[in-house]
């Protein structure tokens, strides 16, 4: 029975391999925004790679720009996938599994937080967050100091002393540094404990299961069981991230 079981597994995974493979014959044209360690100009970043190895190609067509605009290109059916998008979007075909899991980051000074602090801590600072995130929730002695309109206000406000640390996305608080020109040597992006969403690569609407979207999750299914996917995630310190898809994703 265990030598059937592990010629099974053996099978699957030459499957997988073969559909990630050979069934990928068109050129997806892809949109998302420059991340740093995720989508680099250079074709480099962790999504870069996942999306390439889930694909199995060694080569992919994209394009760069402002994550709004991109949205809205993507919404316009100008490209056929989009790397890094959230849940419930309406123009997006789901694969199963997630390019990513988010979590929350904070924009602080350097001097005044230079790590996310022990919880026992919490209460002495001033946060800030976007109004509607009610973050609270995720920690216990996390209160907002104050719940801003966007992130760019509340970098003001944390750069002018007003506040001590913005809680938000680790690629929107680097975008935002900077576009504000915020000195890195004064003012940082940290990782937080505090669990965001799921992160996707989301393929153009269409009616039923897109064809790509089956490919790629056979891809990271492949990547998964092989160990690869946990190594990519590794190669990028990602392993918190990956720890969070495959506690639900990995069976």
């Amino acid at each position: 029975m265990l030598l059937k079981k592990i010629l099974l597994n053996v099978i699957a995974l030459i499957l997988c391999a073969i559909m990630a493979s050979d069934a990928y014959s068109k050129d997806l044209k892809i949109v998302t925004a420059p991340w740093e360690g995720y989508t680099e100009k250079d074709g480099s970043g962790l999504y870069f790679e996942l999306f390439r190895k889930a694909m199995g190609v060694s080569k992919i067509d994209f394009v760069l720009m402002p994550w709004k605009r991109a949205q809205t290109q993507m919404e316009a059916k100008k490209f056929d996938v989009i790397l890094g998008e959230s849940t419930d979007i309406k123009y997006c075909s789901y694969p199963k599994w997630p390019i990513d899991a988010d979590f929350f980051s904070i924009f602080s000074s350097i001097e005044k937080m230079p790590v996310w602090p022990d919880k026992s801590d919490l209460p002495r600072y001033r946060f800030l967050w976007v109004r509607g995130y009610n973050l609270s929730q995720l920690a216990s002695g996390l209160t907002a100091f104050q719940e801003i309109n966007d992130v760019e206000e509340g970098m003001r406000m944390i750069a002018a002393g007003r506040a001590d640390a913005l809680i938000d996305y680790d690629a929107d608080l680097r975008e935002k540094q900077i576009k504000l020109k915020l000195n890195p040597k004064m003012f940082h992006v940290a990782k937080t404990n505090l669990s965001g969403g799921l992160i996707y690569a989301c393929f153009a609407k269409q009616e039923g299961v897109h064809p790509d979207a089956k490919i790629f999750d056979a891809g990271m299914e492949n990547l998964y069981k092989t160990g690869e996917l946990r190594k990519i995630f590794e190669k990028y310190k990602r392993i918190q991230n990956f720890d969070k898809i495959v506690e639900k994703f990995g069976k």
